[in-house]
């Protein structure tokens, strides 16, 4: 039975583009030796890890979409705990209602990021000012009253 399945690879953010690239046309022979489907791949990045992995403090990010045969997920798991230049990985059933074009990654992202920026700078511009001006608005009225 073909399954839809999502794998969350987290590469060591030494490596070079080359050599993530050569990581993913591993994975991609992978799943088509077991003539399984790539539906999607998308290169999230070098990114800050919440906490430190193996030493690294820096990560970069590989999400596969694949549909195939569950027999396929063996091997594969097998072949990622065997590479060393993996972090971490984890691998999902979806429900095959999922559109991957529709669902998980394409929403308006760049619009998104825009958007929480600007809410979270305006808030805390705004605060800072106030505690600020606030602050040191006394400091100055304390120095003032001392001098007269």
């Amino acid at each position: 039975m073909i399954r839809l399945y999502e794998t969350i690879i987290l590469y060591k953010a030494d490596l070079s583009d080359e050599e993530i690239d050569n990581q993913v046309k591993r994975i991609e022979e992978l799943v088509a030796r077991f003539q399984a489907e790539i539906v999607r791949i998308r290169k999230w990045g070098k990114k800050r890890l919440a906490f430190d992995i193996a030493k690294q403090r820096y990560g970069f990010y590989v999400l596969f979409h694949f549909r195939g045969e569950p027999a396929l997920l063996a091997e594969l798991d097998r072949s990622l705990k065997l590479n060393e230049s993996i972090l971490r990985f984890m691998t999902v059933q979806l429900d095959e209602r999922h559109k991957i074009s529709d669902h998980i990654v394409d929403v308006d992202e760049d619009r998104h990021d825009e958007r929480h920026e600007e809410r979270y700078d305006n808030r805390h511009d705004d605060r800072r000012d106030d505690r600020y001006d606030n602050r040191h608005q006394d400091r100055r009225d304390d120095r003032y009253e001392e001098v007269s």
